[in-house]
C-alpha cells in the first residue's frame, strides 16, 4: 500500500504526495540518485510533455521520500557520522 506524506514546499498550503511502494522501499541514497537523474532529464528539455509529467510526479514522490528520511534523522545520527569521518 502506498504511503501518503504532506509536503509543504514553498507556500502555506500543504499538498499530499502519494509515495508508491517501489519508492518507499528505496534507501535515501537510491532515492536521491534517481531524483538527480529525473531532474537532469527534465532540465535537458528534450522530454515529451506527457513523459515530463510522469517524471515530475515520480520526482515529487522521490523528494517526499527523501524528506521523510531527513526528517527521521536524529542529532545523534549526525554526531555518529561526524565522529567516523576522517579529517
Amino acid at each position: 500500500m502506498a504511503d501518503k506524506d504532506e509536503v509543504n514546499m514553498d507556500d502555506d498550503t500543504p499538498s499530499i504526495v502519494i509515495i508508491p511502494d517501489d519508492i518507499a522501499a528505496l534507501g535515501f541514497e537510491e532515492a536521491r540518485d534517481e531524483l538527480t537523474v529525473i531532474v537532469a532529464k527534465l532540465e535537458s528539455g528534450g522530454v515529451p510533455l506527457e513523459d515530463a509529467l510522469t517524471l515530475w510526479e515520480r520526482g515529487e514522490a522521490l523528494a517526499a521520500h527523501c524528506q521523510r528520511w531527513l526528517d527521521a534523522a536524529t542529532p545523534e545520527d549526525e554526531l555518529d557520522d561526524e565522529a567516523t569521518e576522517e579529517p
